[in-house]
């Protein structure tokens, strides 16, 4: 009778592991595969808007006492909280858009890279154009096509240049959508 207990144990501890392991990997979806909430959402386009508008509107805040040279033009390194070497902006822009627009966005000669690593941290050629003075007060709206595809849609108003009043409107859709299990912007541009 003992030789047969002992048998039992050993297969019902083995069971008894196995279920909880099971039980373990059936956790809930990660925070990133999630369908977002509308202020999530918000959020991402100002992130997306703000770090698009990096390479296309204007550069990154700099150190103006911090200027090093690269290829004969003057650099000045990157102030920012948490993007300190061109990886951290590469895996910044990672986390916002598809990496055709990473790609992109950070695909320039040598001769007119924008941000450069230089001694480890990141520098950047200062460059601003302005916005576009024609286009006045936007709308925003968020349309949930299903849970994998958000269209952010931006709407502004054009402005005549003599009038200095609303004449027409622009739409703007932008594509966000769960990739690879992660919630990124697949068609992006400044609206301004």
């Amino acid at each position: 009778m003992k030789n047969t207990n002992s048998r039992l144990v050993i297969p019902i501890l083995m069971g008894f592991i196995i279920g909880v392991l099971l039980l373990a990997s059936c956790t809930p979806e990660t925070e990133k595969n999630t369908m977002p909430n509308e202020t999530q959402v918000k959020l991402a386009y100002q992130q997306a808007a703000e770090a698009y508008g990096w390479f296309d509107m204007t550069t990154m805040p700099t150190d103006d006492s911090d200027s090093k040279d690269y290829n004969g033009t003057a650099y000045y390194r990157v102030k920012h909280e948490t993007i300190k070497t061109y990886a951290d902006l590469k895996n910044h822009l990672q986390n916002l858009f598809t990496d055709d627009i990473v790609n992109k966005l950070l695909d320039q000669s040598d001769a007119s890279m924008h941000y450069v690593d230089i001694d480890g941290a990141l520098y950047a050629v200062q460059a601003d154009r302005g916005t576009d003075i024609y286009k006045g007060d936007e709308t925003h709206q968020i349309i949930y096509e299903n849970d994998k595809k958000i269209i952010y849609r931006v709407e502004v108003e054009v402005i005549d240049p003599d009038t200095q009043k609303a004449v027409d409107k622009e739409t703007h859709d932008f594509i966000y959508e769960n990739l690879n299990g992660k919630w990124v912007f697949s068609k992006f541009y400044l609206v301004r």
